[in-house]
């Protein structure tokens, strides 16, 4: 041990992390809690994305044969055009409502309720030849079934966005590109499978 005037010199001790000061193993533990967090905040991004990808896909399959079917069960043209109305409207009008529920009760919640929204329309779509029986049973339940879509859309839409804004507030209008990016392929898979499922088992 050495003395340079009032300092005292204490010989350094190799840290477990491989360091050379109590200082350097800080920085190392820092520096490795970071890269975690990284890791995370980087697989929730792309469980978001897949998401939004997979709710699109849903939501615009049935698009591809409504004007078909709807005319098959014996429902008219103009009734048709309020069928796709439906979904876009319910989504404009319940969207605001969909982001004051991300900030009031989280979005969490708000993304669950989103899934079990769209799964129950599709199963009641799947049930359309038992739960109506008519013209105007099967435009009412078709008219539900594309409202829900239009309000699961929205949900988790605000839902997802507001993920994203809580992990990656730096980078909202790169995340922002990338959802509306999932959203368009979602679109048209969503549609073109639609059209090829309805094709080879209508």
């Amino acid at each position: 041990m050495a003395t340079d005037g009032s300092r005292l010199l204490v010989p350094q001790e190799r840290s477990l992390y491989g360091a050379t000061s109590i200082d350097d193993a800080a920085a190392s533990v820092e520096a490795s809690m970071v890269s975690a967090a990284g890791r995370r905040d980087y697989g929730i991004r792309n469980l978001l994305l897949l998401f939004s990808l997979v709710i699109n896909i849903t939501t615009n399959v049935m698009g591809a044969f409504l004007p078909l079917e709807a005319v098959n069960l014996d429902i008219s043209i103009q009734s048709v055009g309020v069928l796709f109305a439906a979904s876009p409207l319910s989504t404009a009008l319940l969207s605001p409502l969909a982001g004051w529920a991300c900030g009031r009760f989280g979005s969490s919640p708000v993304l669950l309720a989103s899934v079990l929204i769209v799964v129950a329309v599709n199963f009641g779509l799947a049930c359309l030849p038992i739960i109506a029986q008519s013209p105007f049973a099967c435009f009412c339940v078709l008219v539900v079934a594309r409202t829900g879509i239009g309000v699961g859309s929205a949900m988790g839409s605000s839902a997802v966005l507001t993920c994203l804004a809580m992990f990656h507030p730096d980078a909202m209008g790169a995340m922002n590109g990338q959802v509306e990016t999932s959203i368009g392929i979602g679109f048209a898979v969503g549609t073109a499978l639609g059209g090829f499922l309805y094709g080879a088992g209508g």
